[in-house]
């Protein structure tokens, strides 16, 4: 990955740096190799198993566009897979705010202040502003950068950094075909992303989004944490946390999927590739990749053995 490597084992990342790369003079001739943990979560974590390992693979037959290069993709992905991983431990970190919240209530209830009529304290999610806020913009740059990947592959006129546009340079630049159908699909999805990020950062009197912790509702029941985009969404919004869950293993299935797709869009022709899908209950639980490419032995032509082969 550039300046240095990454090594994976099913449940930690390290990075890897050689003397080359922190001194690149060879200033210092004793300067050591520097291993690092960079993540508690390795190769069985879905981002780093279908959006990098596999598409590392992948790409490897396939035809990128004149004047990109493997590992310029590779890092490209790289950036994504970070962006991915930070969405689902602030996901995951909330979850387990609300989780252990909500057991208290169902175990104990709540508390009544000393005039028995006021619920004092009432629970509340610390930091939740905090914790929305940067998973919408993690969320949101895995979107940017998701965008961007068919410009690797394919001749467009210049990086999009959302689905709709994106959808609408592929449709004019090849037409009816599987990437350009699957872009539209998940248009829809990866707008509503944007628009909670964009009307977070600038709310306005008709549109804003809106972030509410745990709070008690006319039929005296207790809500979870929601959030909604006032002006364009319902009441009472969705919960945050099951939201969360939902954006953040999509966008993972969106990336793998996209590339899958410009992959098998731009194959070598010289060799009869077909793609092969991993059966679930054939995954690999350290490495849960889901495709691979094989060659169709049916389509293999094979030479005359000779007895006399050449020296």
């Amino acid at each position: 990955m550039g300046e240095f490597l990454e090594v994976y084992k099913r449940d930690v990342t390290f990075r890897l740096r050689t003397p080359d790369s922190m001194d690149p003079d060879r200033t210092n001739e004793n300067l050591p190799w520097v291993t690092s943990p960079v993540a508690w979560v390795g190769s069985s974590h879905p981002a780093i198993a279908r959006v990098l390992i596999q598409s590392d693979e992948l790409i490897s037959h396939a035809t990128l566009v004149a004047g990109a290069q493997k590992q310029v993709v590779m890092l490209h992905l790289h950036a994504c897979k970070e962006a991915l991983l930070a969405c689902d431990a602030i996901a995951n970190r909330l979850a387990g705010k609300v989780d252990e919240i909500v057991e208290i209530i169902q175990s104990a209830g709540l508390s009544i202040d000393s005039s028995g009529r006021g619920l004092n304290p009432f629970p509340q999610v610390d930091d939740l502003d905090i914790d929305c806020v940067a998973f919408l913009v993690q969320a949101n740059r895995a979107v940017k950068l998701i965008s961007q990947i068919p410009s690797f592959f394919l001749t467009l006129s210049k990086l999009h950094s959302n689905f709709d546009h994106l959808g609408k340079a592929l449709r004019a630049e090849m037409g009816e075909s599987p990437v350009c159908h699957f872009v539209e699909q998940q248009s829809e999805f990866m707008a509503r992303i944007a628009a909670l990020r964009n009307f977070q950062e600038h709310p306005a009197a008709a549109k804003r989004t809106v972030v509410r912790n745990f709070r008690l509702v006319p039929d005296g029941s207790v809500s979870v944490p929601t959030w909604l985009i006032a002006g364009i969404d319902d009441e009472p919004g969705g919960a945050i946390h099951l939201d969360m869950e939902v954006i953040s293993k999509n966008l993972v299935e969106i990336a793998e999927i996209l590339v899958v797709h410009l992959v098998m869009q731009t194959l070598n022709s010289s060799f009869p590739y077909v793609l092969e899908q991993i059966p679930d209950d054939q995954a690999n639980k350290d490495l849960p990749i889901r495709f691979r490419l094989g060659l169709d032995s049916s389509k293999i032509k094979f030479g005359e053995a000779r007895a006399n082969p050449p020296q």
